[in-house]
């Protein structure tokens, strides 16, 4: 695999990884609903670029489906 491509997938991993801190926190229920909107959007999109990060970001979905239902 040459560098950039796994800098690539460094950086959609690290993408993944924030947008769970965000949920797990609560702060991205603290934003407005087009910034839950994006974050949802692009934790969809990274999930989806690598296939390793299918589950992570599926999982992360999940959680927030769930705490908005709690919302």
């Amino acid at each position: 695999m040459c560098y950039y491509m796994q800098e690539e997938a460094d950086i959609y991993t690290g993408h993944i990884l924030l947008y769970g801190a965000l949920i797990r926190s609560g702060l991205l229920f603290k934003g407005t609903a087009e910034e839950q909107t994006e974050v949802f959007n692009r934790a969809i999109e990274a999930g989806s670029k690598r296939s390793y990060l299918v589950l992570p970001s599926h999982t992360l979905l999940i959680i927030l489906l769930n705490k908005v239902t709690m919302h």
